[in-house]
């Protein structure tokens, strides 16, 4: 059925109820299951509407101190969220790789690893971290993946 599963995971409940989703799914086809959190300090989105005036965002410019302290933040969070989902498959006796990515987008992320390291699913929640004007604007993680990947992708509610 399955070989390789790919997690995204990330603090939602829905990412929580993914990553059960998944321990099922491993029981049942012995899959290897990597699990990762896209940690991505991206302040301004890579497409912006036309009708939004382009202005440099506060806290954006790599130099700006704020920036590496948030980035460290986003990191040492992506390293507990990681933590927390090891604990959980390790409580199933169900070995887990984890990665943390930190110069990606998630969907971005996912999207390659599928190719590269052929993943045959990829499990994520419907709703991330994210505010309403980036689900509005640039869509979520869940509607790249659907659309785009390269292999099936289950979405848990």
């Amino acid at each position: 059925m399955y070989n390789k599963i790919l997690l995204g995971i990330d603090k939602s409940e829905n990412a929580q109820r993914a990553a059960k989703k998944v321990i099922k799914l491993q029981k049942l086809t012995g899959a290897d299951v990597v699990a990762f959190h896209a940690a991505n300090v991206h302040h301004v989105p890579k497409v912006m509407p036309v009708t939004v005036p382009m202005q440099p965002a506060a806290g954006y410019i790599a130099t700006d101190p704020s920036f590496e302290a948030r980035r460290a933040a986003l990191k040492e969070s992506g390293r507990v969220i990681l933590g927390k989902t090891t604990k959980l498959f390790e409580e199933h006796d169900i070995p887990v790789e984890t990665r943390l990515i930190t110069d990606m987008d998630p969907e971005e992320y996912a999207l390659e690893a599928i190719e590269k390291d052929e993943f045959d699913l990829v499990v994520i929640g419907c709703k991330g971290d994210h505010s309403k004007l980036e689900r509005i604007f640039l869509g979520t993680t869940a509607q790249k993946l659907v659309n785009e990947a390269g292999c099936d992708v289950l979405i848990v509610r």
